[in-house]
C-alpha cells in the first residue's frame, strides 16, 4: 500500500470521528429518548486502494503522459443509504422539543457494524505505517552511527583531501559572501561610469582598457561579449576579453591508471612556438612596450600575459595584473583535455614539472593565489594551493611553506588539521616549524584547548627559536625563560623562522594565543627534542624567490642567486632544457635563426663559442661548479671575459669589427650579471666591460657610431641597452669638456 493512499485513509478517519462528535452534540441537544440513526458507511473495497495507488504513480510519472480514465467495477459500488422513517420521525420530534428514548434498529446495528469493520482495517493500516516508519529511523540513525565510526577509523585519503570545488576557485563567489551582492553591483556601476569617462577622451586610454577585445587588432575589435562558453574548471570568461583561440594550446594525457592519478601534459603547436620565440626576442631586448604589443596581437598567450601582467604588477595596477592571470587561467582551462576537470575534482589529475610549458599553470597559480591574498579571499586563495598541491607529489613551489598561513585566514581550520595528521603527509610535514606550530593555533581557533596545549608544547619544544623570535616580534615582557635568547642552530631553520614569522605574526597577535605562549612556555623541559636539520633545496630556493620577502631572500644560498632568474620561469629543474638554456650564454632565440639569416658579427660570436675560444661556468645538478683541466688560468679567463683591448682610433675597420664582437659579448656578459638599471651594480662592480665599449664607440667615426648603435647593437641588445650607451657617450664628452 502507498503512502498516499495511507494518507487518505488517515483523513477519512479524522472525518468520521468529526461526523461522530455532531452527531454526540445533536443527540445531547435533543432528547434521550428520541432514536438516532446515522446515515450507513461504505464498506472498503480492495479495488479502491488499488486505483489510490495506481494515481500516486500516475502522479510520479512524467509530465508528458497521458492519462487514460481508469473504469473501476462497479459490482461494489456502495449505494449511500436513503433516510429511514425512524430518520424522519427524529427531525420531527427536534422541531417539536420532545424527549424519548432511542430505539436503534436493524439497520443502525449494521450500520455501526460496518463502520467498526472499516475503522478497523484503518487503524491496521495506520499501526502498520508507523512501525514501518519507526523501523526505517532506527535503520538510518543505526546507519549514521556506523558511518561515524568508519570515518574516525579510516581516514580520508590525500586525494580526497585535496580534490577540487570548481566553485570554490572563484573569487566572486567568496567576494559575494563577504560584502554582498550590493557591493558587487557597485564595483560594475563603477568600473560602467570609468569607461564611458574614458570613452570620451581616447587618448588617455589605459593598459588595462588598451588590452580588451574592443581594441584588440586579433580580434579585431570584438569581444566575449554574448559568446556561449563551456563550463571551464579553472576560469570563467569575462565580457571584455578579446575573442580570439587559443592559439595553439593544448593538453594530452600522457599516462592514465584506473587506481591512481592521470598525468597530463600541455602541448604547443608550431605558431605557438613562434610567438615564444618571439616573446623570448622581447625578453632579451627588455623593452616593455614591445612586450606588451605582443600581447596585443597575441591575447592568450600565456608567456606574455605573465610577463605583461608582472609589468602591471610593478606599476601598480594590480587590478590589471590580476585580470591578465584569470585570462591566463581562462585559456588553459578552456584548452585542457576532457578529463583534467573530472580528475582535478577528484584530486587524481598530476603533471610532470619537468615539461616547460607545465610549469606555467604552477606560475599563474601562485601569482594569482598572492593576487587573492591582496583581495582578502583568502578561502579562494587556499583552494588554489589545493590545486596546486595536488597537482605534483613533489611540491616544487613548496605549498607546504605557505598553506598554513592561507588555511588559518581562511577558517579552513578542520580541513588543515585532517591534511596534516590523517594522511602521509603528517610524516613529511613533521619537520616543517610553520606546519607545527600552526597546527596549535587551528586547534585553538576551533575550541579544543586539551589538543591546543599538547600541539603546542610539542612544536615549542622542537622549534624554541621560532617562540623566541616571536616574543620579540610581539613584545612578550617578560619572556619566558625556556625560549629567551634561543637562535636557529642551521641556515635552514633561520630561513623557515624569518618566513614564518612574516606570515603569521599578527595571527599570534591576540590575547589568547599571548597567554597561551607564557603558559606553555613555562612547562618546558631543559633539554631541547633532538631533530634532524633540513635542507635548502632547489624548491624551496624557488619559493623564497617568488615570495619575494627580502629579510627572507638575504638567507639563501649564493649558488642561488648568483646565476640569471628568469620571470617567466624562475629556478627550473637542474635536468630540464630551460636550465640549459639559461646556462647557455646564447640566447634561445638566436640557436632558432636559420644560419643564412644571422649577421657576421652573430656568425664570429657563435664561432668562437663553438670552438671554445670562450668559457663560460657549467654546474652539476646540485649546484655546484664543474671543474676540468681545460680551464683556462685566472687571466686568461679575465681576458676571455673581458676581451682583448679595442684597437686604436686609426684603425677604423678593426676597431668596428672589435665593437661588434669581442666588446658587444663583454657587454652582454656584464648586462646579463648586473642588469642595465645602474642602481643595482654597486660599489664592487668591475665596470671595465662597459667603459671599454663605450672608449670604443667613442673613438668610431660618428656616422658609425649611429649608424652601430641604431642598427646591430639596437637589433641584439634592445632599445634600453642603446639608451644606457648613449647617456654613458653623452657623460665621457661632458667629462672631457
Amino acid at each position: 500500500m502507498s503512502s498516499r493512499a495511507l494518507r487518505k485513509l488517515q483523513k477519512l478517519r479524522e472525518q468520521e470521528l468529526q461526523q461522530t462528535s455532531l452527531h454526540t452534540e445533536e443527540y445531547d441537544e435533543s432528547s434521550e429518548n428520541e432514536p438516532i440513526s446515522q446515515p450507513s458507511k461504505p464498506k472498503l473495497n480492495a479495488f479502491d486502494l488499488l486505483n489510490v495507488a495506481d494515481e500516486d504513480e500516475e502522479e510520479q510519472g512524467s509530465d508528458h503522459d497521458v492519462q487514460e480514465p481508469v473504469t473501476q467495477p462497479t459490482e461494489n459500488i456502495p449505494v449511500p443509504a436513503q433516510p429511514t422513517e425512524s430518520t424522519r420521525k427524529k427531525k420531527k420530534n427536534k422541531k417539536k422539543k420532545k424527549k424519548a428514548s432511542p430505539k436503534p434498529t436493524g439497520e443502525t446495528v449494521a450500520n455501526t457494524k460496518v463502520e467498526d469493520e472499516a475503522l478497523d482495517e484503518i487503524d491496521r493500516a495506520l499501526r502498520e505505517l508507523a512501525v514501518n516508519h519507526n523501523r526505517s529511523a532506527q535503520d538510518d540513525a543505526t546507519t549514521t552511527a556506523t558511518g561515524n565510526r568508519r570515518d574516525a577509523s579510516f581516514p580520508k585519503t590525500l586525494a580526497e583531501l585535496l580534490a577540487i570545488d570548481p566553485k570554490s576557485l572563484n573569487a566572486t563567489n567568496e567576494m559575494r559572501k563577504l560584502f554582498g551582492n550590493v557591493v558587487l553591483e557597485n564595483f560594475d556601476q563603477e568600473d560602467a561610469g570609468t569607461g564611458r569617462r574614458r570613452d570620451r577622451n581616447r587618448e588617455t586610454i589605459d593598459l588595462g582598457r588598451a588590452l580588451t577585445g574592443k581594441y584588440s587588432p586579433a580580434s579585431r575589435g570584438q569581444s566575449l561579449a554574448g559568446v556561449t562558453l563551456r563550463r571551464n574548471i579553472l576560469m570563467q570568461g569575462k565580457d571584455e576579453w578579446p575573442r580570439t583561440p587559443s592559439g595553439g594550446l593544448g593538453m594530452e594525457v600522457v599516462e592514465k591508471s584506473s587506481t591512481g592519478p592521470t598525468v597530463y601534459r600541455i602541448v604547443h603547436n608550431s605558431s605557438y612556438q613562434d610567438v615564444q620565440m618571439q616573446f623570448d626576442m622581447c625578453v632579451e631586448s627588455m623593452d616593455p612596450q614591445r612586450m606588451i604589443h605582443l600581447l596585443q596581437y597575441n591575447p592568450y598567450h600565456i608567456s606574455t600575459l605573465l610577463q605583461v601582467s608582472e609589468i602591471a604588477k610593478h606599476q601598480g595596477d594590480h587590478a590589471v595584473s590580476a585580470d591578465l592571470l584569470e585570462r591566463a587561467l581562462f585559456n588553459i582551462g578552456r584548452s585542457a583535455h576532457s578529463s583534467f576537470g573530472t580528475r582535478l575534482k577528484e584530486g587524481q589529475a598530476a603533471l610532470d614539472f619537468a615539461h616547460m610549458a607545465n610549469r606555467e599553470l604552477w606560475l599563474v597559480g601562485w601569482r594569482y593565489i598572492a593576487n587573492l591574498g591582496m583581495k582578502g579571499t583568502w578561502r579562494t586563495a587556499y583552494e588554489w594551493a589545493k590545486l596546486l598541491l595536488s597537482l605534483n607529489d613533489s611540491d616544487p613551489y613548496c605549498i607546504r611553506l605557505l598553506i598554513d598561513h592561507l588555511a588559518l585566514r581562511g577558517r579552513e581550520y578542520s580541513h588543515f588539521i585532517e591534511l596534516c595528521t590523517q594522511t602521509r603527509l603528517r610524516e613529511e610535514w613533521a619537520s616543517l616549524p610553520n606546519v607545527q606550530c600552526s597546527l596549535a593555533l587551528a586547534y585553538l581557533r576551533l575550541n579544543k584547548p586539551r589538543e591546543c596545549r599538547e600541539q603546542l608544547h610539542l612544536a615549542m619544544s622542537r622549534y624554541p627559536w621560532v617562540f623566541c623570535k616571536l616574543a620579540q616580534e610581539l613584545d612578550i615582557q617578560p619572556m619566558p625563560k625556556r625560549i629567551w635568547g634561543k637562535i636557529p642552530p642551521t641556515d635552514a631553520y633561520e630561513l623557515f623562522t624569518e618566513l614564518y614569522i612574516v606570515r603569521a605574526k599578527d595571527l599570534w597577535n591576540t590575547p589568547e594565543a599571548v597567554s597561551l605562549i607564557v603558559e606553555v612556555a613555562d612547562t618546558l623541559a631543559e633539554e631541547e627534542e633532538p631533530i634532524e636539520p633540513p635542507e635548502i633545496t632547489l624548491d624551496i630556493a624557488r619559493h623564497v624567490v617568488l615570495s619575494d620577502i627580502s629579510r627572507v631572500t638575504t638567507h639563501l644560498p649564493t649558488r642561488f642567486l648568483s646565476g640569471r632568474i628568469s620571470a617567466s620561469d624562475p629556478l627550473p629543474p637542474y635536468d630540464s632544457e630551460a636550465f640549459r638554456q639559461q646556462a647557455d650564454p646564447t640566447p634561445s632565440y638566436l640557436s632558432r635563426v636559420p644560419e643564412a639569416g644571422r649577421p657576421q658579427w652573430l656568425r664570429d660570436l657563435l664561432d668562437q663559442m663553438n670552438n671554445g675560444a670562450l668559457r663560460f661556468p657549467r654546474f652539476q645538478p646540485g649546484g655546484e661548479e664543474v671543474h676540468d683541466d681545460d680551464i683556462p688560468s685566472d687571466a686568461d679567463e679575465g681576458e676571455a671575459n673581458h676581451g682583448h683591448p679595442h684597437p686604436s682610433a686609426d684603425q677604423q675597420p678593426l676597431l668596428e669589427q672589435w665593437v661588434l664582437v669581442d666588446g658587444m659579448h663583454s657587454l652582454e656578459a656584464f648586462l646579463r650579471q648586473y642588469g642595465v638599471d645602474r642602481g643595482n651594480w654597486g660599489e664592487v662592480v668591475d665596470y671595465s666591460p662597459l667603459t671599454e665599449f663605450v672608449d670604443a664607440l667613442n673613438a668610431l667615426q660618428p656616422d658609425t657610431r649611429q649608424r652601430l648603435l641604431h642598427g646591430s647593437i639596437r637589433d641584439s641588445m634592445g632599445d634600453m641597452v642603446m639608451n644606457l650607451l648613449e647617456d654613458e657617450l653623452q657623460l665621457l664628452e661632458y667629462e672631457d669638456e
